[in-house]
């Protein structure tokens, strides 16, 4: 599993070595969110991953309702994958923004 997440990230990122979840940084979530979401391979497996899905969903008889909710639940839990990997980039970026704002206005003159 390592060596796979190896190739996966780029040579420059600290390599996963979080005892939990909990351990990680925001930014460090953030790195590594967009490094999965701007490598290639995953996009290509994503997408793969989606359109099966979705094709999967689409083609079911009606009547198999119970198949056709299993696809759905299984493709929003694909897309909530990818929405969480997207949060985690914009959750640091807002703090980021916020730091700055923070900054100049405390380095600014009394008026």
């Amino acid at each position: 599993m390592l060596e796979f997440l190896k190739k996966i990230f780029k040579k420059d990122c600290k390599p996963l070595q979080f005892a939990v979840a909990e351990d990680i940084t925001l930014a460090d979530k953030a790195r590594y969110a967009q490094q999965l979401l701007d490598n290639p391979l995953f996009s290509e497996i994503f997408s793969a991953i989606e359109n099966e899905l979705t094709e999967t969903w689409k083609n079911s008889p009606a009547s198999d309702i119970e198949g056709r909710e299993f696809t759905y639940l299984r493709l929003e839990a694909l897309r909530k994958f990818r929405l969480m990997l997207e949060g985690y980039i914009a959750e640091h970026l807002y703090e980021e923004k916020l730091k700055e704002q923070k900054e100049a206005l405390d380095g600014r003159p009394d008026a």
